[in-house]
């Protein structure tokens, strides 16, 4: 974890009028707000001041410019002593605020003090509030020791919102304190995410972790007593994601395909060279290829680029081969100067573009950007290509590779098998289908290649 500053913690003191209650002058009272850790107090000054004295931008009395709003009891001489008790003031609540123990330092204590009194041991175990304790878990990642970036920052801030719908709509409580989070909200948090509709199982874990996070770097700090969502397990599971990809055929039938309009056969040429080089659609709007292709000793053109979502993960990015029918592409748009410029789209305009020609070319999948790298892994690894190998083009993991871009399929374990063990090798056909083999007539059923 980064170093937390000491600046994010700090006593923060503002001066503010009140608006109501007004005497017979139109005077109202000064209050100073203390916020320590996002926890608020308030202390009256008994500075009673017009509006036409007041100056939001620096929260200082002024003399009004314009005389005939000036008071015949507020003089420059009285001004000038007010903002020096003022300063005063604050001068006064810094040194309670130091005197006080780091463990014991809330608003509550430092008005105590303020007021000459002795911190009780309620005010001194104060907490912050659940959405006090998320605003600070969100200060320290928007940190200068943070090297999170601008996209997750997004992300946290929507999960944010999210964790204060649930306080208002689904808790009735918006300033519930962050000690008073156990596993059973967590758990109510957790099915209002899923009945709430925005979100599915897969976003809904997202949500819960962000609450996850928050009560784990309060505990971290000190700021509640410890981490109650440790060892938090889902009450919904995972549901299995079934890879989805292009068949071959249908590849081939958009390759062939004709257009009427010159737009459609670009955005199905942006969609094939994905598939080709297994781009995402993001790193495919990046794609440039006098700085991302090269050319290696035996005149072999590889495309070399650091995914957008990878950059820190994986600085040193992924290589994957141009094959010839990359290559045609890459032919087709080189403009007389020689520099190749592939249709760059944006990416709700090509889906739209994709969706139609799903319907006229009648494809059993709706093309979507996904789509076509998905189709770049199952087509390797129908090639047989090494699924280690495709990750690495990929710029993933195996694991990721296997769980949402493709599976083996029985021909390519069989295909692999009978490299492996030649052609006159038994295999059980059930254990390549994930089965357990069937016995019948006191044998089990095999199937021998070649026969």
């Amino acid at each position: 974890m980064s170093t937390i500053l000491l600046t994010t913690y700090k006593l923060r003191l503002l001066v503010w009028r009140r608006t109501t209650r007004p005497d017979e002058r139109g005077c109202t009272m000064l209050s100073l707000r203390l916020t320590v850790r996002g926890d608020r107090a308030e202390l009256q000054t008994g500075l009673l001041v017009p509006a036409a004295y007041w100056s939001k931008s620096s929260k200082e009395i002024r003399l009004p410019a314009d005389k005939k709003l000036r008071h015949p009891h507020f003089t420059a001489e009285w001004v000038a002593e007010a903002n020096a008790e003022l300063a005063a003031l604050k001068g006064r609540a810094r040194e309670c605020y130091y005197a006080l123990p780091v463990e014991q330092r809330t608003a509550k204590a430092v008005q105590v003090l303020l007021r000459g009194g002795t911190p009780t041991a309620s005010a001194q175990r104060e907490t912050p509030s659940l959405l006090a304790l998320g605003e600070l878990f969100y200060n320290w990642a928007t940190g200068v020791t943070s090297d999170r970036e601008a996209s997750t920052l997004r992300n946290y801030r929507s999960r944010l919102r999210a964790i204060e719908r649930f306080l208002v709509e689904g808790e009735r409580n918006r300033h519930l304190n962050a000690v008073d989070v156990t596993m059973p909200l967590a758990r109510r948090f957790e099915r209002w995410c899923l009945e709430d509709g925005r979100f599915g199982p897969a976003a809904m874990r997202k949500q819960v972790n962000m609450l996850q996070m928050v009560i784990a770097h309060g505990a971290a700090e000190g700021l509640i007593p410890a981490n109650s969502l440790y060892g938090y397990k889902y009450q919904s599971a995972t549901p299995v994601i079934v890879p989805k990809y292009l068949p071959e055929a249908e590849v081939q039938r958009l390759q062939v395909a004709r257009f009427a309009e010159p737009c459609y056969y670009k955005v199905a040429d942006a969609f094939l060279f994905c598939c080709y080089t297994g781009l995402s659609w993001v790193d495919y709007g990046l794609f440039d290829p006098v700085q991302h292709l090269q050319t290696d000793e035996q005149g072999a053109v590889w495309l070399h680029m650091v995914r957008q979502k990878m950059r820190k993960r994986n600085p040193e990015g992924f290589w994957v081969p141009i094959l010839p029918e990359a290559q045609e592409l890459l032919t087709r748009y080189r403009g007389q100067d020689g520099v190749v410029r592939l249709p760059k789209l944006h990416n709700t305009y090509a889906n739209r573009l994709l969706k139609q020609i799903t319907a006229a070319l009648h494809l059993s999948l709706p093309l979507t950007c996904k789509l076509a790298r998905a189709t770049f892994a199952q087509r390797m690894c129908d090639r047989g290509v090494a699924r280690h190998i495709v990750a690495a083009m990929m710029g993933n993991t195996e694991r990721v590779v296997q769980a949402r871009y493709s599976r083996d399929r029985l021909t390519s374990i069989a295909a692999e098998v009978r490299s492996k063990l030649g052609s006159g090798a038994p295999v059980d056909v059930n254990v390549l289908r994930g089965q357990r083999p069937v016995q019948e007539m006191g044998r089990v059923i095999q199937f021998r290649f070649g026969a």
